[in-house]
């Protein structure tokens, strides 16, 4: 997702949103005006997730050529089912 989002295309938002399998949802009238005058809340989630991944990420890892997040594993298991843990995270520039 992050090497689709460093070419802000058309074409590249329009791939994320089949990957991710985000559906179309129509704005109600009033959300439609709130989003006009300026107001994001009122995205519903996932166009509000495609919007930071092209917006925040793409630019952030402009320069990368891959290796983009680092998974560091939990030295404690879970409790309950006793299962591995891990922590996900996106690199520094």
């Amino acid at each position: 997702m992050v090497t689709l989002a460093k070419d802000d295309s058309l074409a590249n938002r329009r791939l994320a949103i089949a990957e991710m399998m985000v559906r179309r949802n129509t704005l109600t009238p009033k959300e439609r005006k709130a989003v006009k005058d300026g107001d994001k809340n009122s995205y519903s989630g996932d166009r509000l997730v495609i919007d930071k991944l092209f917006t925040v990420l793409g630019p952030r890892f402009q320069k990368r050529n891959g290796g983009y997040t680092r998974i560091s594993r939990l030295p404690l298991a879970r409790r309950g089912d006793c299962a591995e843990s891990c922590v996900i995270e996106y690199l520094p520039e």
